[in-house]
């Protein structure tokens, strides 16, 4: 009973909170109804569109502009405009521009523009009046309007000039509301770039998030709090991630007095995002779903359409195909022509998915449109974006569409092969069964002769594979490998092709000193010992040693034989910590008594090279070229004696508690500096 009591006391409060916010009275201000739909838009929606529909005509002007303006804060900060509410403030507007409230028509023109997204052809023109007529207002209206100016601004210059009149406009401090200074930090915050420099953007938010609080605006609280979070989600790290759980759970209870809305939704799509990558995997598509109810409410097809977009992702992660193929089909659904990255977006979910179905054929297909559309993105960070992706997932399929083009090739000659050997088949036959009698002695003659020969071509044939398995192969290949080559199942004489390869490259520390100790003949001895156990090493962890060069050896992971980026990831730097840890046993065994002893520097780097043979007829290698096997080389060159250095596009396949930073290097002929990251060098390896 007390329970139901307070439900009722809380609910008489709030309806006449509703009938008693500022628009009702004579000296409306824009100030304090800002506050009052900060705090809760949705409510000041509803009750400034309850009060003017319950007034009808009789209103004076002033009440009718003041609520026109209340509704219309409220509807930018919760977007939520009805074709009938811009019928009436459009009217409203004219009236108000026409009689004394010229400013609040000016703050009316500003927030139409920004709330229901439809623009005058003199757009512009429009704006430079608006920034014109505003300038003698206060400091609270003034910035308000430049930031809604701002955000409808398209040139780059002018969107600049205008974002530092607004930092100018409120650097003195004694002249700032509280409000004011939240506010444009929160502008500030808002513009940093979240893919280039989140860290920045983390640490702004943090720096005035206390006085957020004590402004008690729990709407925009929870808004602020919510693109915190979501800024967390971009740095990528467990504890980040934990920190973006946290955020998003603190949005949420902001909205236990506020009606839920889009914003809600919003908050539990985000967080059934966190929730799907800490295993809560059931639990975070019901609260997805839970978020589609909201935004089927509202009618907002685009939000839809990005919960389908989350939950195919989630399926596809989870590798379920079908589930994510469907989800994805009901996704498309809700976005038109005119979101062409949302979906150009979808088209790299659905190459991945048709890929993950061994559909490779439609996979190609998807990927070919979706690289024609994004060249068609005047957003250039989204232009980059979509660039990595396609290296990501392209290079995989532009492999499998050669594999099929070379399969078909393959049937086609072995189907023209046997029917031609069918074809003389029954030739022969037909000749024998003619001549049988008449040359049935030069048949026995020329049946053994050919048995003779069979035998010495067969003794020949098994002498060199022996030969290349035995002396050549297998100073480079893995066992395996060796005995797919030999039988004819793996070729190393194909053209060089690009490919998705890991290098690991590695050196002995102070070779020349230890040469100097030991004397040459000692040191030729432990030199060809130390090869023999790195080539054991590199095998064991399906490698394949591209050369030795000097005292030290380049191996490669990912090629002749197909390897996934998180495979080759793992074998490389599970392989490279053998590598350390198989010294200890090799200096035991060959430098006992020694000062000097063999150190290993270790580099690593994934990337795109040029792999096959190389040469020519009489003598070729196989191995690997590029900008990849560059970087591993100096990559290892800076490493520390027994380190294992490696760089971001090998660390984003481990665990990243694993690794710890180790700086940036800049190489010659690279636009930006390489990061490196050092491997632990005992902890046991897993994918990221």
């Amino acid at each position: 009973m007390f329970a139901q009591g307070l439900i009722i006391i809380l609910g008489l409060a709030l309806a006449v909170s509703a009938w008693a916010l500022p628009c009702h009275h004579p000296g409306a201000r824009f100030e304090s109804m800002r506050l009052e739909a900060f705090d809760n838009p949705v409510q000041s929606v509803k009750a400034a569109r309850e009060s003017l529909q319950a007034a009808g005509n009789n209103i004076d002007l002033s009440t009718r502009v003041m609520c026109s303006l209340q509704l219309s804060l409220g509807a930018y900060l919760a977007d939520r405009v009805d074709a009938k509410d811009e019928v009436f403030l459009k009217a409203t507007r004219k009236l108000a521009g026409a009689g004394t409230f010229k400013k609040e028509a000016i703050l009316l023109e500003a927030l139409q523009y920004a709330s229901t997204r439809t623009y005058p052809a003199d757009l512009q023109d429009r704006l430079r009046y608006l920034d014109t007529a505003s300038r003698p207002m206060g400091i609270p209206i003034r910035s308000f309007l430049l930031y809604l100016i701002t955000a409808l601004v398209e040139d780059p210059v002018t969107k600049a000039g205008l974002e530092a009149e607004v930092e100018a406009l409120l650097a003195p401090a004694q002249l700032t509301p509280e409000f004011e200074r939240v506010l444009l930090l929160e502008f500030q915050a808002f513009h940093i770039d979240r893919n280039r420099n989140p860290h920045k953007k983390v640490e702004l938010r943090e720096s005035f998030l206390p006085r957020l609080r004590k402004l008690n605006l729990a709407y925009w609280e929870a808004f602020i709090v919510y693109n915190h979070a979501r800024t967390f989600e971009y740095l990528a790290t467990e504890q980040a991630f934990q920190s973006a759980a946290r955020y998003y759970g603190d949005a949420e209870n902001l909205f236990r007095l506020l009606e839920k809305d889009d914003l809600y939704a919003s908050i539990l799509l985000g967080k059934a995002g966190v929730w799907y990558r800490n295993g809560r995997k059931a639990e975070a598509i019901r609260l997805a779903k839970r978020a589609e109810a909201y935004f089927l409410e509202s009618q907002n097809r685009i939000w839809q359409g990005e919960v389908w977009k989350r939950l195919a992702m989630f399926y596809l992660e989870d590798k379920q195909y079908e589930e994510a193929s469907r989800a994805l089909d009901r996704a498309s659904t809700f976005f038109a022509i005119e979101h062409e990255t949302d979906r150009n977006q979808l088209d790299e979910i659905r190459a991945r998915i048709q890929y993950g179905l061994r559909q490779y054929d439609k996979a190609v297909e998807t990927l070919e449109t979706y690289a024609k559309d994004f060249t068609r993105i005047e957003n250039k960070q989204r232009e980059q974006y979509v660039k990595e992706q396609s290296a990501r997932y392209g290079l995989t399929l532009e492999e499998e569409r050669n594999k099929i083009r070379q399969l078909t090739q393959e049937n086609a000659k072995k189907q023209a092969l046997m029917d031609g050997e069918s074809r003389k088949a029954r030739e022969r036959g037909l000749l024998v069964r003619f001549f049988a009698v008449l040359v049935s002695l030069l048949g026995v003659v020329w049946l053994v002769w050919i048995l003779r020969r069979g035998l010495v071509l067969g003794q020949t044939i098994r002498r060199l594979n022996s030969h290349m398995e035995n002396h050549v192969l297998e100073r480079f290949l893995p066992p395996a490998m060796v005995h797919e080559v030999a039988a004819g199942r793996l070729h190393l004489d194909e053209r060089p092709n690009t490919r998705l390869v890991t290098i690991l490259s590695a050196d002995i520390v102070s070779f020349t000193n230890g040469t100097e100790s030991l004397g040459s003949e000692r040191i030729a001895v432990i030199l060809n010992r130390f090869m023999v156990a790195m080539a054991d090493v590199i095998f064991e962890h399906q490698g394949t040693i591209d050369k030795f060069i000097g005292d030290g050896v380049i191996a490669i992971f990912g090629a002749p034989v197909d390897m996934d980026a998180e495979t080759q990831a793992l074998q490389a730097s599970r392989c490279a910590q053998a590598m350390v840890k198989v010294l200890d046993s090799l200096n035991q065994e060959l430098l006992t008594g020694h000062t000097w002893k063999l150190r290993l520097r270790i580099g690593m780097h994934q990337g795109v090279a040029l792999v096959g043979s190389f040469g020519t007829r009489q003598r070729s290698d196989y191995g690997a070229i590029g900008d990849a096997v560059h970087i591993a080389s100096r990559i290892q060159a800076v490493a520390g004696p027994n380190e294992i250095l490696l760089t971001t596009s090998v660390k984003h396949h481990l665990d990243s508690t694993l690794c710890s930073r180790r700086g940036d290097l800049k190489i010659r002929d690279q636009s930006q500096a390489i990061s490196m990251h050092s491997l632990s060098l005992t902890a046991e390896l897993k994918a990221a």
